[in-house]
């Protein structure tokens, strides 16, 4: 099996302790920090406010990606953008023209992601390939959590890895979604790089706190032989 990465969500973290959390998820070996960013009109909650990434940002070095759960997302982004975020995600069905917004998070020097909720057509993603660094692929509804992935959610993460390697784009593949052991093999075994987890995905699994991350990442390695 390929290398992988793994990414908090920020979200589903302890917020009351917010620094010292972060400092232990960087020890353990999380790669990057997840922010969901929503409005309550895309979906019908709030997320994270920018002062909370530009607040972070002082105290870790870790790579901030900001998922836009937003609608008309150009509005939002010269704001986003002056944060210092690392990478900026957009959802493909926020914007009728999308590709304006993914062409000024590239031309801020920002990594370009674009995401897809689970009932999306894979198609709307493709003339935007070129434009993008990163593809998300939601597992299950946003506004759920805990839900089990949808079944089809590692046909879609196979096709459009498929897709991307016969363009032969630079894309990584995120997922984001409830990921238990066998269904991260699993969509890691048809392409993804990245594995955006919750607490609830990787706690307990090895006893001690400091070694959960590590024992779910060597669990997902053994699995991947036999998923």
């Amino acid at each position: 099996m390929a290398s992988f990465e793994c990414a908090a969500d920020v979200k589903r973290i302890d917020l009351l302790n917010l620094a010292e959390t972060i400092r232990n998820l960087e020890s353990q070996g999380i790669e990057e920090l997840h922010f969901d960013m929503a409005d309550g009109q895309f979906i019908p909650e709030f997320g994270f406010s920018t002062a909370l990434i530009q607040a972070v940002k002082e105290f870790t070095e870790l790579p901030c990606h900001a998922h836009l759960l937003v609608a008309n997302p150009e509005a939002s982004l010269p704001t986003i953008l002056a944060t210092g975020v690392d990478i900026v995600t957009l959802h493909v069905e926020t914007s009728v023209h999308i590709h304006r917004a993914l062409s000024q998070i590239r031309d801020s020097g920002k990594k370009v992601g674009l995401a897809l909720s689970p009932t999306t057509p894979l198609t709307k993603v493709n003339y935007c390939l070129p434009l993008i660094d990163r593809l998300v692929i939601l597992g299950a509804d946003p506004v759920t959590p805990g839900k089990a992935m949808q079944r089809a959610t590692f046909e879609r993460v196979r096709i459009l890895n498929e897709n991307i390697r016969y363009r032969e784009h630079a894309i990584e593949i995120d997922i984001d979604g409830p990921l238990p052991i066998e269904d991260a093999a699993r969509c890691l075994r048809f392409g993804a790089k990245r594995l955006i987890v919750s607490p609830e995905d990787v706690s307990d699994l090895g006893g001690d706190n400091a070694e959960s991350l590590e024992y779910y990442k060597e669990s997902i390695a053994t699995a991947s032989h036999t998923v």
